[in-house]
């Protein structure tokens, strides 16, 4: 099954062709076909970026940081459902990345020390220990690809806090761009208002890798560079329409889906800095 989810701020008349886009992505990637069958089953997730107000400033990029984790935990039961057995294959788009991290993991990282309300209930669930069930989804065979995503590296801070959840996915792949105007917020201000250097920083991905938490990423992550080959500095578009029409997706895709994908000795060749 593929689970492809969008970011946070599409509108209900751009979703279907946004979503369509990236299925298509996939249908004509003929190692994505082997890999599913063909044609693959889908799963696309649809949800409103634009609503709550939880514990977090009340701007719409406030509320969305809010509500996907909400959706998170919701992805989190539904996939839970559905037959063990099956391979699961997560792609997301920009904050879709915090949707994704709170259905698989314990993304609660992202939030430090929010504990309104609201907030009390959701690190009981994310945990996956909360008895309203929010457990992990039993599936043994889970990869997650994340495209420019709208968040921080630590999306992984509490990963491996749930083994029983972390030890089930065996690749995440991030498209990172560093010229992406929205990750980068226009002018490089990335780790500013909500970070989101994860999708705009390589060394963000390598820091998770090598320095901050290398126990659980290590051997793991896998690394794409998805900006052009001629960079428009921090104004390069940021849909998933865009990414989808990218070069650099065919090798995304490649590192997602195939079994004998980049070995973990890629990962020292493209993060020198931070051995």
């Amino acid at each position: 099954m593929v689970v492809l989810v969008h970011g946070f701020n599409v509108p209900a008349d751009t979703y279907e062709f946004q979503i369509e886009k990236a299925r298509r992505a996939v249908l004509s990637n003929s190692v994505a076909r082997a890999a599913m069958g063909d044609p693959p089953v889908f799963l696309q997730v649809a949800w409103d970026g634009m609503e709550g107000d939880g514990g977090i400033p009340r701007t719409a990029w406030g509320r969305a940081q809010y509500t996907a984790p909400v959706i998170g935990l919701e992805l989190r039961r539904l996939l839970a459902a559905v037959d063990s057995a099956a391979p699961v294959r997560v792609i997301a788009h920009s904050l879709g990345a915090l949707v994704v991290g709170n259905a698989l993991w314990n993304a609660s990282g992202v939030f430090g020390n929010l504990r309104d309300s609201v907030f009390r209930a959701y690190h009981a669930r994310v945990s996956g220990i909360d008895s309203t069930g929010y457990h992990f989804p039993p599936h043994t065979n889970i990869r997650v690809g994340l495209i420019a995503p709208a968040t921080s590296a630590k999306i992984f801070k509490k990963y491996a806090t749930a083994p029983e959840s972390s030890a089930r996915i065996d690749r995440i792949v991030v498209g990172v761009n560093r010229h992406d105007r929205v990750t980068n917020k226009f002018f490089g201000a990335a780790g500013f208002g909500g970070a989101t250097t994860l999708g705009a920083n390589p060394k963000e991905l390598c820091r998770a890798m090598f320095a901050y938490y290398p126990a659980t990423l290590r051997g793991k992550a896998r690394l794409v560079d998805m900006q052009v080959p001629a960079p428009n500095y921090h104004k390069e578009e940021h849909s998933w329409v865009s990414y989808s029409e990218k070069e650099a997706q065919k090798q995304f895709l490649y590192l997602l889906f195939a079994a004998d994908s980049a070995t973990p000795g890629d990962e020292v060749r493209r993060c020198p800095q931070v051995r």
